[in-house]
């Protein structure tokens, strides 16, 4: 069987992205927090570390894990 590579090219980013699941150390200088995309990021596909991060209200919080949305970040 013949695979276009394109093809094959394409369906590799594309489970590659589906499959991302991104973990973070958060600080605010003091206290420290992990957190994980609960959700897709559309904004972190470039993320550097030492970028800041603004939080909104009503993240939710399971087993001391912030997790986080669009929504809230």
């Amino acid at each position: 069987m013949y695979l276009d590579k394109n093809l094959i090219k394409e369906k590799k980013k594309a489970n590659k992205e589906a499959s991302r699941i991104m973990k973070l150390l958060l600080t605010d200088g003091l206290n420290e927090m992990e957190a994980v995309e609960f959700e897709r990021l559309k904004n972190m596909d470039y993320f550097n570390i030492g970028q800041k991060l603004l939080l909104t209200p009503t993240i939710e919080v399971r087993r001391g894990i912030l997790l986080l949305t669009n929504k809230n970040c």
